[in-house]
């Protein structure tokens, strides 16, 4: 569908990006927002992975409504797989151990659970709309996005979410209801990600939280390299 403003690109030029088009983008661009399209497709939430970049919608008085913005992050967040040595994820510590056994976790248990419970957690710039709530849904029918789910006896307390693509796990957002339910998802993560073949987490932006965790931040250009493999 071609937009009635020159300020988007359509489907099919999105679909015909590169990483090489990325980059380019990427240095010309001062910012993390590198381009703009109409609500994106599940074939482009894909495609845009592929390329390293994802989508989130843009509320913008001077865009036309449903916009969604593409971002790439000038510095990533990344977990590389095993984690490093000295890292919680690696070696947790005794509270972290103690939650661990507390709790069970699942895989691809609960995925609407997951992304419904991230939905309703509070943050500033939500990004979960009906739009990607429904096409998240359908990538799981598809077996590309994954859920980790954390119970406490029979209550789903944590959980993330992500999409594994070309051996990358993409999250895209994680909640806790109990004390420490999200960081226990973020090691069972680990855990399906070592045997999974999967070499990366990409965290998009890095927060406190993360790099507390043993996440750590490279420049948006050696992601790139990675994806090029």
């Amino acid at each position: 569908m071609a937009f009635e403003t020159d300020v988007g690109i359509t489907e099919e030029e999105f679909l015909s990006l590169n990483l090489d088009d990325i980059e380019m983008m990427g240095l010309e661009r001062s910012g993390d927002l590198i381009l703009l399209t109409n609500q994106p497709t599940k074939e482009m939430f894909l495609h845009g992975y592929s390329i390293g970049i994802f989508a989130m919608p843009i509320e913008d008085d001077f865009l036309p409504k449903g916009y969604y913005g593409w971002f790439l992050p000038k510095e990533r967040g990344v977990i590389p797989i095993p984690p490093l040595e000295n890292s919680h994820l690696a070696n947790p510590p005794r509270s972290l151990r103690q939650s661990m056994k507390r709790y069970r976790c699942k895989v691809d248990w609960d995925f609407n659970g997951v992304i419904s419970n991230c939905r309703q957690t509070p943050r500033p710039g939500g990004w979960i709309d009906d739009h990607i709530e429904s096409v998240f849904k359908e990538l799981h029918a598809d077996g590309i996005a994954h859920s980790i789910e954390v119970f406490q006896e029979r209550q789903l307390v944590g959980g993330l979410y992500g999409v594994e693509v070309n051996g990358v796990f993409s999250g895209e957002s994680m909640f806790h209801l109990s004390r420490d339910a999200s960081k226990v998802a973020l090691v069972e993560l680990v855990r399906y990600c070592t045997e999974n073949n999967i070499v990366l987490i990409e965290t998009q932006w890095n927060t406190p939280h993360l790099k507390s965790l043993g996440a750590v931040t490279i420049p948006w250009t050696t992601y790139l390299d990675i994806l090029r493999g």
